[in-house]
């Protein structure tokens, strides 16, 4: 009868837990050493805890980082403090409005419990200065919207104007022309005609004067004629000299280091 070989045991350690082979002591010792860091990183009390140092160091963005972090392990109400307040420092008010008024101060640890009232009234007036500022610039946009409406309509009233007074003074003057160019031969005639025939000399008077009449009313079409052209012309090159200045309001936004200054302008 043939004889099996024995099959030879795997080597155990001098260390660790006993009937622990030592591949086996390897793998947890490899789990161990990736799944520690891991839980210590997600630790929300570590974030709330980092996070409010980073935030009073100044750096807001990597507060909100960290408690959004640490908000995906565990709900804690100092995480959600903690994030309202890093986005009212990147004054995102909105935001944070909402947030904070899921903070149940009560629950919150002594230190902190003292400054929520402060900031939460911060956060409050934040909200309602932004809506202020949206409400005066929509405003200001209407108002805006209006001054170049009423501008457009008067450059077009003034461009039509000054086009018919272009023409009517064009108009005008050429037919002032034309009488002075009449009055002027109607006097030709006159100086043609024979003086020592006495039946002429009334022929000669009416003709003379008639002239003359003409001369003088084509003379003042022509004038009348000029100052319509020069009108429409000022008319039509000044068209955008009247128009409104748009004005503006400078409303305090809603940051923490708002002043509260505000003034009004035209530009």
């Amino acid at each position: 009868m043939p004889v099996r070989p024995r099959r030879r045991p795997a080597p155990h350690l001098l260390f660790g837990p006993p009937g622990l082979t030592a591949p086996r002591w390897l793998v947890a010792l490899l789990l161990a050493g990736l799944l520690v860091p891991a839980v210590a990183l997600a630790d929300p009390e570590a974030s709330a805890k980092a996070g409010w140092k980073t935030l009073a160091e100044g750096h807001a963005a990597e507060a909100l980082a960290m408690a959004e972090t640490g908000l995906v392990e565990k709900v804690l109400t100092k995480l959600i403090y903690l994030k309202a307040v890093a986005l009212w420092k990147l004054t995102r008010v909105e935001e944070a409005w909402a947030v904070i008024q899921l903070v149940q101060p009560g629950t919150l640890p002594v230190e902190l419990q003292a400054s929520f009232p402060t900031d939460f009234e911060a956060i409050e007036q934040g909200v309602k200065d932004a809506k202020v500022a949206r409400e005066e610039r929509k405003a200001l946009d209407v108002q805006a919207e209006a001054q170049r409406t009423a501008a457009a309509d008067a450059r077009a009233t003034r461009t039509s104007r000054a086009f018919w007074l272009l023409i009517g003074g064009v108009a005008l003057g050429g037919g002032g022309g034309g009488a002075m160019v009449f009055g002027v031969e109607k006097a030709n005639d006159a100086a043609k005609l024979n003086l020592a025939d006495a039946t002429k000399h009334a022929d000669y008077h009416d003709a003379f004067s008639s002239g003359r009449m003409f001369w003088y009313a084509g003379a003042a079409g022509v004038a009348a004629g000029a100052g319509l052209a020069i009108w429409g012309l000022a008319d039509l090159l000044g068209a955008d000299a009247a128009e409104p200045a748009p004005t503006a309001r400078l409303a305090p936004w809603a940051t923490p280091d708002s002043t509260g200054l505000a003034f009004t302008g035209r530009f």
